[in-house]
């Protein structure tokens, strides 16, 4: 019986050692597994707890603004030879409460910032957004007294108002008539943002806004707004007007654009009619071109280096439109599924993407790899 006792405790301390060193075994394993997720984004640390919902994102010179629920940051060149009293990253507060619903414009010189339920909008400068004189708050019921609500679009269609390359800003609100019918008007702000002396910038100012009544009442909703150098193009739930740098408008197609986007000077567009539209001269004409998937409709677009990129959600694609049609590749997206995406942009040999739940960054090389396909 000792000797079966002692035969069981062998073949015991046998299986452990045998497990002990197929466990060993398998380490080479992990490593093979880590080296084929290094293609993964990688969340940047800088971004914890609140800060890591960020709304909305743009390069602007040779930092990338971002903007969130808790603030306004500057990114800056991780490279960049800074003083002391400088670091790659500044945050700032801001006096106004985002939303998530609401993308507003971000220039070099300034952003717009906006509840969107009050009639207030404040234009500050993108480089010291709490600095005294460096902001200006313009009541829009002091300027057109019939002044009902502003007019925004969901955050996932694109901005609510447009910055040109005139400091102008595009905006559109509801105004009551005579007989208090609510339509839809548009207000043209001049922003002269200062800009002495590198690092000493002189006072945000307004000279002039223009308020743009449109002659037909069907302009009531907002589907698309967006600057092209000195105009603006903008759809209502009818048709599309631009209106240029003196406040001036005219159609330029009777159909709705509820999506736009620019790629090798040709401008495109989804059609709330389901068509897919493009135009070779800046928005001043356009035509229906061929068709396209309709999800296509709910992608945002941005460009990296020279080429479009899509993304949705968690999903990035690769975009290549030309006359006569276009492809789309998938990316590699490990590390952001179930992520929702607020903006693309590439900044500091990196493309950088915001979330609802975190900032994340991938080497610009690495970025285009191409997503395999799922057998069938």
């Amino acid at each position: 019986m000792k000797y079966i006792l002692f035969s069981l405790k062998l073949m015991s301390v046998a299986t452990l050692l045998f497990l002990i060193s197929s466990c060993s075994k398998d380490t080479p394993l992990e490593l093979e597994n880590e080296i084929a997720n290094s293609n993964s984004w990688t969340s940047d640390e800088r971004f914890e707890y609140h800060h890591k919902t960020q709304l909305y994102a743009t390069k602007i010179g040779n930092r990338l603004a971002m903007i969130g629920p808790y603030g306004y940051t500057n990114l800056y060149p991780s490279e960049q030879d800074v003083s002391q009293e400088t670091a790659d990253i500044k945050r700032y507060a801001i006096y106004f409460q985002p939303s998530i619903n609401v993308k507003l414009p971000i220039s070099e010189q300034f952003f717009v910032g906006a509840s969107m339920q009050h009639s207030t909008v404040l234009f500050v400068n993108s480089d010291l957004p709490v600095s005294t004189g460096l902001s200006k708050r313009l009541d829009v019921r002091d300027i057109d007294p019939e002044f009902n609500e502003m007019v925004y679009i969901h955050s996932h269609f694109g901005e609510s108002m447009a910055i040109n390359n005139r400091n102008q800003t595009l905006m559109a609100y509801r105004a009551n008539g005579a007989d208090n019918y609510p339509f839809m008007r548009l207000l043209l702000v001049d922003v002269d943002p200062g800009g002495g002396q590198e690092g000493i910038p002189t006072w945000l100012n307004i000279p002039a806004t223009k308020v743009i009544a449109l002659d037909d009442r069907e302009h009531y909703g907002l589907d698309m707004i967006m600057a092209i150098e000195d105009h603006f193009l903008i759809s209502s739930h009818t048709r599309t007007l631009l209106v240029d740098s003196d406040g001036n408008y005219r159609q330029v197609l009777d159909r709705a654009l509820v999506r736009t986007f620019e790629h090798n000077s040709m401008l495109y567009g989804f059609g709330r009619d389901g068509n897919f539209y493009q135009s070779a001269d800046k928005g001043n004409s356009w035509m229906s071109s061929y068709d396209v998937e309709r999800f296509l409709s709910d992608v945002s677009f941005s460009q990296v280096g020279d080429q479009l990129v899509g993304y949705r959600y968690g999903q990035i694609w690769k975009f290549n439109f030309h006359d006569s049609g276009y492809e789309v590749e998938e990316l590699v997206n490990e590390g952001l599924t179930g992520n929702l995406i607020t903006s693309l942009n590439e900044f500091d040999d990196k493309v950088y993407v915001t979330t609802l739940s975190g900032v994340y960054h991938k080497p610009k090389e690495q970025f285009f790899e191409v997503k395999p396909k799922e057998a069938e």
